[in-house]
């Protein structure tokens, strides 16, 4: 819970800055990485339900610290 928490309140700090990349590239990566664990930890090791559990809890919890490169965008308006 904790580590969802966190990944909601950084999702909106970027959106609220009008960077939406970031959080895109962070669920992205998270989502691959739940992927992988679920296939070598369920498939590969044999641990079922506890190797998916604990496959998410790990994407989940390095998901916030997942971002690309500081990239300084601003938001440019169409009708100016």
């Amino acid at each position: 819970m904790p580590a969802a928490l966190l990944i909601f309140v950084a999702q909106a700090y970027f959106l609220a800055a009008m960077d939406p990349w970031t959080p895109l590239a962070a669920a992205t990566l998270a989502g691959a990485a739940n992927l992988g664990g679920d296939i070598v930890l369920v498939c590969v090791a044999g641990w079922g339900i506890a190797g998916a559990a604990l496959a998410t809890a790990a994407a989940q919890a390095r998901r916030p610290a997942w971002r690309p490169p500081n990239r300084h965008l601003h938001a440019r308006c169409c009708w100016a």
